[in-house]
């Protein structure tokens, strides 16, 4: 298993904001959310240890950075939730964002 951290919707558990709009489009549910982690935007650092709070604050201030989206909307949305993905989720987010 992959330690990794997806965003989790604060009103519906278990359910994660989408690894993209491509994803909750074909994915998601009416918000654009998903179920499965594999479809799921989540943080895995390279050695694949557990995230840190601190890798999570930077995360959040590159996304911050791109101006792709409402940044504090999403902070008020999604919380950062610790989550472990199997080899098969791992190698999917791998392959679709060419990690």
């Amino acid at each position: 298993m992959i330690k990794a951290v997806a965003f989790e919707s604060k009103e519906n558990k278990g359910h994660y904001t989408a690894d993209g709009p491509e994803v909750a489009l074909t994915e998601g549910d009416e918000y654009g959310e998903v179920k499965d982690l594999k479809y799921a935007l989540v943080y895995v650092r390279k050695d694949l240890k557990t995230p840190t709070a601190s890798d999570i604050n930077n995360f959040y201030e590159f996304m911050k950075s791109l101006n792709l989206f409402d940044y504090e909307e999403f902070k008020h949305l999604y919380k950062p939730a610790e989550v472990e993905l199997t080899n098969e989720q791992y190698h999917e987010q791998r392959v679709r964002n060419d990690w």
